[in-house]
């Protein structure tokens, strides 16, 4: 894990309850220079950077009821890019109850973090050629059981362009955004005989 030095600028009766929830991380806490935001003091304290992962799935994630070469083969993601094949489905009922939505073509994907909460926001086109983006939350820390971190995403109109991974760390208030441009290859649906 990477740590950088951060600063915060609290009044004089924020300077106790910073310190204490800032911990063994301060690294000292001096008179503030300007006060155009009624700060009294800073305090340098040592930020520890979460740890985000993006990978395929594995052994031992729920797939509801699917297997992984079911979803999805020949799957390389690089640092921006994700690039996939993707089978078409049909009887997908641990998708969903609904039968319209319970074929078509689906991608796995299983974020890992250090953070409290992790986002993920697909970008892809409709039946009218609009770019549509929704977001949905894959893991939370604060649930009493949460998320193993493995979503599942049907792609509509089999046009995925980007998929955008929030994370976000609500001790310290930041967020870390990483995009990944989606080139996939969507196999036809077998025909009958």
């Amino acid at each position: 894990m990477s740590a950088e030095t951060r600063i915060k600028r609290v009044t004089k009766e924020d300077l106790g309850k910073t310190l204490d929830s800032l911990g063994e991380t301060v690294k000292g806490h001096h008179f503030a220079k300007m006060n155009s935001d009624n700060a009294d003091y800073t305090v340098e304290y040592e930020y520890t950077l979460p740890t985000n992962t993006f990978t395929e799935p594995g052994d031992g994630d729920d797939l509801l009821g699917a297997e992984l070469t079911d979803l999805q083969t020949d799957v390389t993601i690089g640092d921006d890019s994700i690039i996939a094949t993707l089978p078409y489905m049909e009887g997908y009922t641990g998708f969903s109850g609904e039968a319209e939505l319970q074929e078509g073509h689906y991608f796995a994907l299983k974020g890992t973090t250090s953070a409290d909460l992790v986002y993920a926001t697909y970008i892809e086109t409709d039946k009218n050629g609009n770019l549509v983006e929704t977001k949905s939350k894959i893991y939370d820390d604060a649930q009493s059981n949460p998320y193993d971190g493995v979503q599942i995403k049907r792609i509509k109109n089999d046009d995925l362009k980007k998929i955008i991974l929030t994370y976000i760390d609500l001790t310290n208030n930041e967020e870390t955004v990483k995009e990944y441009k989606c080139n996939f290859t969507y196999e036809p649906k077998e025909e009958d005989e």
